[in-house]
C-alpha cells in the first residue's frame, strides 16, 4: 500500500509539473527583436513582403522587399508599406493623463517609423514572439511551407490529445487543415514599449506597452471571386 502510495504521488507531482509546463508556454514569451522574421505572400494575383512585427509590404530598405504588387510578377506596386496601431488613454504610475499607441517597425522613412529608445536605438514597438517558426531559418511560418514550421506551436500545448501540434500546421481552421491556397501565421506583443511610465501588468514589472499580444494570420485564396486580395487577421488579447 506504501508504494502505491509513492506510484500516486509521483503521478500528481508529474501531472503538476506538466501542468505548469503547459502554462509557462505562453506566459513565459514576449517579444524579441532577435526572433524578426519576414516572408511573402504571392498565393494568388496580389502579392507582398510582410514581417512578424505586423509591417507589410517595405520595412528595412531591402531590395528584394516587395510592397503591394498586382497583378503579381508584373511589377506593378501599390503601397509602401501597411501596418497596425492600437492606442488607449490610460493614467500613468504619476497619474498623469497619457495616449499609448503601440505601433509596428515599419517603414523606416521618417514619421512612418516605429518609435525605438533614442539612445541605445532598442524597438518601442510590437515584436514577434519565440516559437512561432522554425529557429533554424529566416521565414515566418506559412502553411505552404512546412520547413519553416516550429517543432512544436507553443499556443497548443493544452490540447490534451496532441500537445503542441508537432509536425501539424497550426492553421485558422483547426489542426493540419489548409483552407487557404496560403496562411501565415506569427504572434506579436508590445512587451517591449518603453515609451512611457505605464505598467499594465500589476505581476511582472517588465512588460511594458499596453500589455497587447497579437495574433496575426494572412490568408490567399487563388479562386477568381478572391484572386486580388490578401485577407488578414489580427486577434489582439490583453494579457
Amino acid at each position: 500500500m506504501k508504494h502505491a502510495r509513492y506510484i500516486l504521488l509521483w503521478v500528481l507531482c508529474f501531472s503538476l509539473v506538466g501542468l505548469a509546463f503547459v502554462y509557462g508556454q505562453m506566459a513565459g514569451l514576449h517579444g524579441d527583436a532577435k526572433e524578426l522574421r519576414k516572408n511573402v505572400h504571392s498565393g494568388n494575383q496580389f502579392r507582398t513582403t510582410f514581417y512578424n512585427d505586423g509591417t507589410f509590404g517595405i520595412r528595412s530598405g531591402d531590395p528584394t522587399d516587395i510592397a503591394g504588387e498586382w497583378p503579381i510578377n508584373s511589377g506593378h506596386r501599390y503601397m509602401i508599406d501597411g501596418n497596425v496601431f492600437v492606442g488607449s488613454e490610460v493614467l500613468d504610475v504619476q497619474g498623469n493623463l497619457k495616449h499609448i499607441m503601440s505601433e509596428v517597425i515599419s517603414c523606416q522613412i521618417s514619421y512612418s517609423t516605429g518609435d525605438s529608445d533614442p539612445v541605445t536605438g532598442e524597438w518601442w514597438t510590437f515584436l514577434p514572439l519565440p516559437g512561432f517558426a522554425n529557429p533554424n531559418q529566416d521565414k515566418i511560418a506559412m502553411s505552404h511551407m512546412p520547413e519553416t514550421w516550429p517543432y512544436f506551436w507553443p499556443d497548443k500545448w493544452e490540447d490534451p490529445v496532441d500537445p503542441g501540434w508537432k509536425g501539424k500546421w497550426n492553421g485558422y481552421f483547426g489542426k493540419n487543415i489548409l483552407n487557404a491556397d496560403q496562411e501565415s501565421y506569427f504572434v506579436a506583443d508590445d512587451y517591449n514599449n518603453k515609451e512611457f511610465l505605464f505598467y499594465p501588468d500589476k505581476l511582472d514589472s517588465n512588460r511594458r506597452g499596453l500589455g497587447i499580444r497579437m495574433y496575426v494570420r494572412g490568408f490567399q485564396w487563388s479562386n477568381a471571386l478572391v484572386e486580388d486580395a490578401l485577407f488578414c487577421l489580427f486577434d489582439l488579447e490583453n494579457v
